[in-house]
């Protein structure tokens, strides 16, 4: 279904120019999400693909934007303000806002780098196994969905900039912040961190092979210290995430939680309170096995969101607005139910 934006007769240097700093301070906000639809629209017909809807949703800290089942949903207060919005997680009534570099052309790259995930995602190109940014920053930014979606928002943002400035024949003041935000997070960067930080010359293929063995689930035999240190920390991470999932449904009683010095998860004095609740905590990771297994195995990858920071945590969104007619609002919110593994630029 491709969605009605009132900028279908616009060509293609007129919808690029929409994102020039000087029309986007002044583009209203139903205006700029309608913008950002229509080049979802070309950019997936190009493509052969079908059109993600595109709205919104509030989100917390430095995210631009996530693709969860072909909708696109855009960080408001980037859309609105060109700002992040984070809270102090100690004293929540501590609100913080931090400025998007160049907003106007990080949003076309948002769209461009979203609407890569969905091309993805549709041409049955996505793997189960995610390497989310908090887990490390270096393998998430060169793992291949990520390269490419990098790559294609990039891509086509310097494009659209250079088309618009011949065609307006003015220098937008925004390319260069632009580009110094697009070098900063440079998959040549992360891939030379990652070489160091694991000792591993060949660490992008290293990645890609824990990637399929975990989809698959078959395990190696002889395989190489960085291997195994990429496998054990993303077990790792799912595991803790299963744990949280679990404390969140028991009724918000934390009955696990890790210990800082060592690392090992231990029953909580709410859970030693319990007189239902076996406490020895060697006994812990026994408790969740069967649970864990089977909680691990559903974990989908229909989220995928471009996080400008390097370091946030979708999961933390709000609730989802659309500023679309209600013909679509039932299409909007029927597909704002994501899960717990999120895909982050």
């Amino acid at each position: 279904m491709i969605l009605p934006t009132g900028f279908e007769n616009y060509s293609r240097v007129e919808l690029h120019s929409l994102f020039s700093s000087r029309n986007w301070e002044n583009l209203p906000f139903h205006q700029r999400l309608r913008a950002c639809q229509e080049v979802e629209n070309r950019y997936a017909i190009e493509n052969e693909t079908s059109p993600c809807l595109v709205t919104y949703k509030q989100m917390e800290g430095p995210t631009c934007g996530v693709q969860i089942n072909g909708t696109i949903y855009l960080n408001t207060s980037f859309l609105k303000e060109g700002v992040f919005i984070s809270h102090d997680p100690f004293v929540p009534t501590n609100v913080y806002e931090t400025r998007v570099p160049a907003a106007n052309w990080t949003m076309l790259d948002t769209i461009y780098h979203e609407g890569t995930h969905g091309i993805q995602e549709q041409q049955d190109r996505m793997f189960a196994t995610y390497i989310e940014s908090e887990m490390d920053y270096d393998l998430y930014r060169i793992q291949g969905v990520e390269k490419e979606a990098y790559e294609k928002g990039a891509k086509h943002t310097l494009a659209a900039i250079d088309e618009v400035e011949r065609y307006t024949g003015n220098i937008d003041p925004q390319k260069e912040t632009y580009l110094e935000s697009i070098e900063a997070e440079s998959y040549e960067n992360s891939l030379n961190n990652a070489i160091r930080n694991y000792n591993d010359p060949d660490i992008e293929n290293t990645l890609q092979e824990v990637i399929i063995s975990k989809d698959f689930d078959y395990n190696r035999d002889n395989t190489s210290e960085s291997f195994q240190r990429i496998s054990e920390m993303y077990d790792d991470y799912q595991y803790r995430k299963y744990l949280e999932s679990y404390n969140i449904q028991s009724n918000s009683k934390a009955f696990y939680a890790q210990d800082q010095e060592t690392g090992k998860y231990k029953a909580t004095e709410e859970m030693k309170d319990d007189p239902g609740i076996q406490t020895d905590p060697s006994s812990a990771e026994n408790h969740h096995n069967s649970e864990y297994s089977s909680y691990n195995a559903s974990e989908s990858t229909s989220e995928y969101s471009y996080n400008s920071d390097c370091s946030s945590d979708v999961r933390q969104s709000s609730e989802t607005s659309s500023s679309y007619d209600s013909d679509y609002s039932s299409s909007s919110s029927g597909s704002s139910q994501s899960s717990e593994s999120s895909y982050e630029m």
